[in-house]
C-alpha cells in the first residue's frame, strides 16, 4: 500500500537553533494521527516544513509517492487561530468560498457549484446559519468550525490542522472531533496538532510523540506509554493507571 504521508531525515534550524532534527515517518492512509509533545517541541513547525511554508535544511516529503508541490491540492491546512487577523471583515460564507480557490484558474471567480461547496460545507459544521456573519463577531468555537468547513471546500484528501481544540468550547470541540473521525471512515488522512493529553486515546487511531527529535510514531497503544511520554516530556509529565485500568495524567 502507498504511504499517505512520508517524511525522511527532515530537519529545521530557526536562527541557530535545532527546531527539528531528522523527523523521519510514514503515515498510512485513512487515520487521524495526533502530533504531541511539549511546548517548544517543534509541532507547528513539522507541520509548516511539511507544507513548505517554512525552510527545511533538509529532508524529503512526499504525499501518496508524490512531492508537494505536485499534489498541493489534495492538502488543506488549517492554522492555529492565533495566527489569523479576526478583524478583517469578511463573511463566514466568503471564509469557506476561499477553500475553492486552489481548484481555480488565477483568472476564474468561484461559480455556482463552488458556492454549493462552501454551503454544504457550512452544514457539515453546523454553521449555515452564520453564513452572512462576520467572521470576528464569532466565538472561538465557531471560528474553528468555519475553517474546517474551509478545508472541507477545498476538497483535500491530507487535512493538517493545528491546535484546532485550543480555547474553544466543548461542544464545537466534540463536533470537530466526530466530524474528524467521519471524514477519517471516507478516506482523509488528517493530522492533528493536540495538547491536552487526556484525550488521545479517544480522539487518535496514531500518534506522534515529538520533542524536536521523533520519540515514537505509530498505534497509539504502542506510542502512548509511560516510558516514551516521560521521555518526550523530560520527564514532567507521567502516565498511571487507575483502578480501571484508564490512563491518567499527571504531573
Amino acid at each position: 500500500m502507498t504511504s499517505a504521508v512520508q517524511v525522511k531525515n527532515l530537519s529545521v534550524t530557526y536562527h541557530g537553533h535545532t527546531a527539528l532534527e531528522n523527523i523521519s515517518f510514514d503515515a498510512s492512509p485513512q487515520q487521524l494521527v495526533g502530533i504531541i509533545g511539549p511546548n517548544g517541541a517543534g509541532k507547528s513547525t513539522l507541520i509548516k516544513a511539511m507544507l513548505g511554508m517554512v525552510r527545511k535544511n533538509h529532508g524529503e516529503v512526499t504525499v501518496f509517492g508524490k512531492s508537494i508541490s505536485k499534489v498541493r491540492k489534495q492538502i488543506a491546512y488549517v492554522p492555529q487561530r492565533s495566527m489569523i487577523d479576526f478583524d478583517f471583515p469578511v463573511l463566514v460564507e466568503d471564509v469557506v468560498l476561499m477553500g475553492s480557490y486552489p481548484h481555480l484558474k488565477w483568472w476564474k471567480r468561484p461559480g455556482k457549484n463552488e458556492r454549493k461547496q462552501a454551503l454544504d460545507s457550512l452544514t457539515q459544521v453546523g454553521m449555515i446559519d452564520y453564513r452572512k456573519r462576520q467572521i470576528g463577531e464569532l466565538s472561538g468555537g465557531q471560528q474553528q468550525r468555519v475553517f474546517l468547513a474551509r478545508a472541507l471546500a477545498q476538497g483535500g484528501d491530507i487535512l493538517f490542522l493545528d491546535e484546532p481544540f485550543a480555547g474553544i468550547d466543548i461542544s464545537s470541540e466534540n463536533i470537530i472531533i466526530e466530524l474528524l473521525g467521519k471524514l477519517r471512515d471516507e478516506g482523509k488522512t488528517i493530522f492533528v496538532v493536540h495538547h491536552d493529553l487526556s484525550k488521545v486515546d479517544k480522539y487518535f487511531d496514531s500518534l506522534m510523540l515529538l520533542n524536536k527529535t521523533l520519540i515514537g510514531f505509530g498505534e497509539k497503544e504502542k506510542v502512548f506509554q509511560p516510558e516514551l511520554v516521560s521521555r518526550a516530556y523530560n520527564g514532567n509529565i507521567a502516565l498511571l493507571s487507575d483502578k480501571d485500568g484508564k490512563v491518567v495524567v499527571t504531573g
